[in-house]
């Protein structure tokens, strides 16, 4: 396991991204040397320019972008919830987090993917504190939660909820437990749970993985610097991150060996140094988006893994629910959906459709937006599969 090359951020400020990012800055210019070119903005204008004055690049196989206002009960807006998604019963739980006044939460809820209806789970059994940051994965239909922050203490205990019952249960660990965190990396894969990073006000950079057979932590100190509240994925018996990064690059935890490499990427990337951002895996690809940045929207991003490298999956507005007023357009004529961050977000592989909720901006009616991404993944195919016959020898 390999040192990284670069000093922790700072997540109380938002960095600049580096030079390789494609955004245009709200109210300035921009000069990047290497590409001998200036994006000029005028500092004294609140967006761009009308999105009326500028020729808006469509590419042929987009990403359709619509909202849905669900018609009966929602939770209350938060940031700092878990999810986790029940693939079998077609369910997404989300819980805990805390509001926009402060107010710690304790709860339990479940978005109907095929309704998109919230549905509130009622929990008995043990009590425990109101958290944010506590992380979450489904087992046999249990969700193990792990950690999180009270408010005044950082947490390392582990519950478990029948999905079922709704019943709380405390779980009994053998063995030494990790330090309270808040916002690890947390995933399952072959029945152990791995967590690494998170923030117990300072950046913790153990990787702990949890056997579900004996209960039982297993604590490794690494040399690859912590990292908190950053989306991750299971890719075969690998994690995949990205975020909380000046040193870019896609982090990978080998679950097979327990090594964990930074892996540099090609193409145009999103900010390393983002948080709060979503990512979901489709087929060999990772889509991102979102998170913290100083502009006023954000580029999807697609990855592919097998070519380890970035490209602009590009968005298009249902024209009914939403509109390019809603979000913003580059000079460069790019899309860029408003700006989300700590949200929650998963794939619905039998809608071929990205499902994001939660998360800020609050707002006390929140809405679902949903990515249908069927023609433009398809499309992304075609082009690897067309790629691959010319490369053969």
């Amino acid at each position: 396991m390999g040192a990284e090359e670069s000093s922790q951020i700072d997540t109380t400020t938002c960095i600049r991204p580096y030079s390789k990012d494609i955004y245009n800055p709200i109210g300035g210019g921009r000069f990047i040397p290497e590409r001998g070119f200036d994006y000029e903005i005028d500092a004294d204008s609140n967006k761009l320019q009308s999105n009326f004055s500028l020729n808006v690049y469509k590419a042929p196989y987009p990403c359709i972008w619509s909202t849905y206002f669900p018609k009966k009960i929602t939770p209350q807006s938060r940031t700092g919830h878990f999810s986790a998604i029940d693939e079998d019963s077609r369910y997404v739980y989300i819980g805990n987090g805390i509001t926009e006044n402060n107010e710690m939460l304790f709860d339990l809820w479940r978005l109907n993917l095929d309704s998109l209806e919230w549905e509130n789970v009622i929990l008995s059994g043990d009590q425990l504190q109101p958290r944010s940051g506590s992380k979450a994965v489904i087992f046999r239909h249990i969700l193990i939660v792990f950690g999180g922050y009270s408010g005044t203490e950082y947490l390392n205990d582990m519950y478990y909820v029948n999905l079922s019952t709704g019943e709380v249960k405390l779980a009994q660990i053998n063995g030494p437990l990790p330090t309270g965190r808040s916002s690890p990396i947390f995933n399952l894969v072959n029945g152990k749970v791995y967590s690494f990073g998170g923030f117990d006000g300072k950046w913790v950079n153990e990787l702990c993985i949890f056997d579900l057979n004996t209960t039982q932590w297993t604590i490794i100190p690494t040399e690859i610097q912590g990292r908190t509240n950053v989306p991750s994925v299971v890719y075969g018996n690998q994690i995949y991150s990205y975020g909380c990064s000046k040193a870019g690059g896609i982090l990978v935890i080998d679950t097979a060996t327990n090594d964990i490499k930074i892996v540099q990427t090609n193409g145009p990337s999103p900010p390393s140094t983002s948080l709060g951002s979503g990512m979901v895996l489709v087929g060999d690809h990772l889509i991102y988006f979102g998170g913290t940045s100083e502009f006023s929207g954000s580029l999807m991003y697609l990855f592919n893994i097998p070519a380890k490298k970035w490209s602009i999956l590009h968005v298009c507005p249902d024209g009914d629910t939403t509109s390019y007023d809603d979000g913003v357009i580059t000079t460069q004529g790019l899309f860029m959906i408003p700006k989300f961050q700590s949200f929650g977000t998963v794939y619905d592989p039998y809608k071929r459709r990205i499902v994001s909720f939660l998360g800020q901006p609050y707002n006390n009616y929140h809405s679902i937006q949903r990515f249908d991404i069927h023609d433009a993944i398809a499309h992304q195919n075609l082009q690897n599969d067309m790629v691959s016959v010319l490369n053969c020898p």
